[in-house]
């Protein structure tokens, strides 16, 4: 059995069209993780400085680091109090509150020292002042309208979940993109109710980088179904099936290896295009704020994981998607004659389900969800309220594509085995 797994492999592996195809999106996979390095871009608001690569990530991290901690109530206050004596001392509240954000801002160069005014911008204080804040208003804003309503800082948990509470609020209206049951909205309000706080900040660069580039995996699952579409209908295509079915062998062990041998180049396939993402991302900013909390990175996350987590979460989302698409696959090998229509029905769940889910609503928007472009995105993973029924059971998003995935692998694995053991030659 060894020997015929290692044999289906070998001519996988060894076929024209899965190398170049598998050389040529791997080639593509590093030009787009370097281009993503190279493209991070900061900027120093008190020189004017602008800093892009490896030294934009270097100085984000110096200008994050130094505010690490837990966010108690206490220290938030002290902060945001600091913060508006330091911000409107020069300039009063009344003057700022009802300004653009492009003005407000320019004023505050105007008015306050570069290296204060630079300290001020920092995203720790942006983070502070979130949940207050409200469409197209900036942190300089947001405090000037709180020192005005006697706003209380250190009521930001109530604020952040109360905010929080009011986007979930808005998925009860019909006219919503995914709107919610009354049970999908109390299984939402509880998990927000149940989050525990303080919360801890700090920098998480690497993590939410690689959050938001889990969706290259997609050019990974293409790779794999292009090397696995020829396992059936190629034998088909040379008229192979007659001799390999009429073998001692060829109805059972033969399909058992390659069912086995097209798991072990996906799951092979799979685990190198992750790995090169997750090695090029950390080695360059670094693997620091593995244990903070996902609401770092998306405050309003109704999740109670950290930010590895919610990648780990992600990665093993996206290699059940990869085994059903290599299940889907085999069927459709062992269904069709031609390669190029499996290739086509591939190609099109994986990148044109992205593209016309972005613009999907209600069950659309559920259904285009579940596969891969959409679900391995950071609103799908850790932050819409998107949900999935089954009877009165209520799933997560990455839960729900989980299990659809992992029943399609199943499904798909023993039918193709089923119809080409069947497969009766012309």
């Amino acid at each position: 059995m060894r020997s015929l797994i290692c044999f289906e492999l070998k001519k996988i592996i060894t076929r024209k069209s899965t190398w170049v195809s598998a050389v040529a999106l791997y080639a593509l996979l590093c030009v787009l993780m370097a281009a993503n390095i190279l493209q991070a871009v900061a900027y120093d608001n008190e020189t004017g400085q602008r800093y892009s690569g490896l030294t934009a990530i270097n100085y984000e991290k110096s200008i994050v680091k130094p505010h690490a901690g837990l966010l108690t109530p206490q220290l938030i206050s002290e902060e945001i109090t600091g913060y508006q004596q330091e911000a409107f001392a020069t300039v009063s509240p009344q003057e700022v509150v009802d300004l653009s954000s492009a003005a407000a801002y320019d004023l505050m160069e105007e008015l306050l020292p570069a290296a204060e005014c630079a300290r001020l911008q920092s995203p720790y204080y942006g983070y502070l002042l979130s949940p207050w804040a409200q469409n197209g208003s900036g942190a300089f804003q947001t405090a000037a309208r709180m020192q005005l309503d006697g706003t209380d800082p250190s009521t930001f948990y109530e604020a952040l979940q109360a905010k929080t509470l009011r986007q979930l609020d808005a998925g009860l209206d019909p006219s919503s993109a995914a709107p919610l049951t009354n049970a999908e909205y109390d299984f939402w309000k509880q998990k927000v109710e149940a989050l525990p706080t303080p919360f801890e900040y700090g920098y998480a660069g690497g993590w939410q980088d690689l959050l938001n580039c889990l969706s290259f995996l997609v050019f990974g699952m293409l790779a794999i179904c292009i090397g696995l579409t020829p396992v059936f209908c190629g034998e088909y295509a040379a008229r192979t099936d007659a001799v390999l079915l009429a073998t001692r062998y060829g109805r059972t062990r033969l399909i058992a290896a390659k069912v086995a041998a097209s798991l072990l180049f996906a799951t092979a396939y799979y685990l190198l295009y992750a790995a090169t993402i997750a090695g090029i991302i950390l080695a360059c900013y670094g693997t620091d704020g593995a244990h903070l909390p996902i609401q770092v990175l998306v405050s309003t996350s109704p999740y109670n994981i950290t930010v590895s987590q919610a990648v780990w979460l992600g990665m093993g989302v996206s290699y059940v998607m990869t085994l059903g698409f290599t299940g889907l696959t085999l069927l459709l090998s062992s269904r069709l004659r031609s390669q190029v229509a499996v290739f086509a029905i591939d190609a099109c769940l994986l990148l044109i389900t992205g593209f016309v889910g972005t613009s999907a609503k209600g069950l659309l928007l559920k259904l285009f969800s579940l596969f891969p472009i959409n679900g391995l995105s950071v609103g799908v993973l850790v932050k819409n309220f998107l949900s999935y029924s089954a009877g009165p059971l209520l799933l997560e998003p990455a839960t729900a594509i989980a299990l659809t995935w992992l029943v399609a692998a199943t499904a798909g694995f023993a039918a193709a085995a089923l119809i080409f053991r069947r497969h009766q030659v012309a």
